[in-house]
């Protein structure tokens, strides 16, 4: 029986190199072929549970708030809270 182990010990003490990177081989592509199952099922929009059409109804008040902003060409007067001065005034 010691003959045995020891040639099952000469083997991995021969080949312990070769064994190592193929081992680390096969997990790397496991593992990579997991993840590229996870991404192909995330952005298959079929499979997924979010709803096609997305209910965009707002209420009349946010709607008029809405309506309210100005766009970036019209110019507003900066509202600064009482009793501070502007840093940016000489």
């Amino acid at each position: 029986m010691t003959k045995h182990i020891t040639s099952v010990e000469g083997f991995f003490n021969r080949y312990n190199i070769v064994i190592f990177f193929t081992l680390a081989a096969v997990i790397t592509g496991i593992s990579i072929f997991l993840c590229y199952q996870v991404y192909t099922g995330a952005t298959d929009i079929s499979q997924s549970d979010i709803p096609q059409e997305v209910n965009i109804n707002f209420d009349q008040p946010t709607a008029r708030r809405i309506d309210e902003l100005h766009t970036s060409d019209q110019a507003t007067v900066p509202n600064l809270p009482g009793g501070r001065l502007s840093p940016f005034v000489e």
